[in-house]
């Protein structure tokens, strides 16, 4: 998996405590870390030779968000990539930039600049390391650190590429590559070389005395932020890349090197990017034929396959044999095991944790209590769906099904393909309960 240890993936179950269920209400925008309670769960094995019943029906489907939030990301997200099994996706992001300190550049020394760059610390990636041209735009909008982004939004360009011209904008991204700044060696990042003119511009309004640049907090009035992209949407099916980037880290920033007159030596000026800035990704997503069919026909094309993906889609179990439980039942265990299609070989792992729902019967929303691990020896997520069950048969909750979805849904560009109940797969999913009648 081409993770880079973005996750720590390990073997786990969530039990679905009750009190989360009837009484936490977090919504799937939520940017918080994921919890791993019930990692000491009854395993699959042990459940079905304890005499587990494995015989209730499931109903699989998959349903596509209007919109996610993506702003407060985890990682920017930058590239395209083209899966032959779900589609194309690719993601932008906009982003704000701010002084790193104050303005150091005299009205009466020649300033003379060398380069310009704005540095991506790599944060891992999905796909492949196919080359990818970049495209760097000024933005003519104001972003608000408060403000809500989506998956579609998007702000206007004040201006053309800000690219250099005379370097290639073509890159073969290299997650693992140090890079070597001066006498510095630096973790890998995306180094992309701007337009020296652009350096010159705001080097000659700070030396005008702009009072813009007396101000960290006003200089966002004067460059209001800036839009990365690739030029190619739609790369070749099985090529492409989607690249996450430490959006906040301190190597992530944006730097002009110049070296004034009065002093030969070269120095270096950063427009930081850090958790004061404003930052969303903005991703355009073009589903497979077979992926929309089982989103708009879930009961005819969803039973064989069925998806989740980051940023748009949900997948989810239906119950309904659960009422075939007595009244009286009491649940002693109850494991729901979700198979994935996967191959081992192919860059598009899935997710190494999922986040797991309930639609509410009140709102309609899909409102978040859990997560799981995915569990790479079966191939499968495992589930603890005990006292969900429990509160069905009781009356205390509303069976409207399980909903699953990556973590860190505005800012990763997973998917996951699960096994349907008739999957021509091997492994199909499967709901395993122990219970007795009082």
């Amino acid at each position: 998996m081409n993770q880079l240890n973005i996750f720590k993936s390990r073997r786990g179950v969530f039990f679905l405590s009750a009190a989360f269920l009837l009484a936490l209400s977090v919504t799937t925008g939520c940017k918080k870390e994921t919890s791993k309670l019930g990692a000491g769960a009854l395993s699959v094995t042990d459940l079905l030779a304890s005499g587990g019943v494995d015989t209730f029906q499931l109903q699989t489907f998959s349903v596509s968000d209007n919109d996610s939030r993506t702003d407060h990301p985890r990682f920017a997200m930058l590239g395209a990539v083209n899966d032959p099994k779900t589609g194309t996706f690719e993601s932008s992001f906009y982003t704000q930039v701010r002084l790193g300190g104050s303005i150091a550049f005299s009205s009466n020394d020649a300033i003379t600049i060398d380069s310009m760059v704005l540095a991506l610390e790599y944060g891992g990636y999905y796909g492949k390391l196919t080359p990818q041209n970049f495209e760097v735009y000024e933005i003519g909008e104001m972003m608000s650190l408060d403000s809500s982004y989506y998956r579609t939004s998007s702000k206007f360009h004040s201006g053309g590429n800000l690219m250099d011209p005379h370097t290639s904008s073509t890159i073969t991204p290299n997650p693992s590559g140090k890079v070597f700044v001066g006498t510095d060696t630096l973790q890998p990042q995306l180094r992309l070389r701007l337009d020296t003119n652009f350096a010159r511009q705001i080097i000659t309004d700070a030396q005008a005395g702009n009072t813009a640049f007396t101000d960290i907090s006003t200089f966002t009035s004067y460059l209001k932020g800036f839009h990365v992209k690739v030029t190619d949407p739609n790369p070749a099916p099985g090529t492409g890349g989607i690249f996450y980037f430490r959006i906040s880290d301190v190597n992530t920033k944006m730097t002009i090197y110049y070296h004034a007159a009065s002093d030969p030596n070269r120095r270096e000026f950063d427009f930081l990017i850090n958790s004061n800035c404003a930052v969303f990704n903005s991703v355009n997503i073009t589903n497979t034929a077979a992926v929309m069919d089982v989103i708009n026909n879930p009961s005819n094309n969803s039973q064989e396959q069925f998806y989740a993906q980051s940023t748009k889609t949900r997948g989810g179990v239906l119950f309904p044999s659960i009422s075939d439980l007595p009244a009286k039942a009491v649940v002693h265990d109850a494991l729901l095991v979700l198979p994935v299609s996967y191959q081992s070989s192919t860059p598009f792992y899935p997710s190494a944790t999922i986040l797991i729902g309930y639609k509410d019967p009140t709102t309609g929303l899909i409102t978040g209590f859990g997560s799981v691990d995915y569990d790479d020896a079966s191939k499968s997520y495992i589930v603890n769906v005990r006292s969900y069950l429990q509160s069905i048969i009781l009356g205390d909750a509303v069976n409207t099904g399980l909903y699953f979805y990556p973590a860190f849904m505005g800012g990763t560009a997973e998917r996951i393909i699960f096994n349907g109940p008739n999957t021509p797969n091997k492994d199909k999913p499967k709901l395993i309960v122990k219970y007795t009648e009082y």
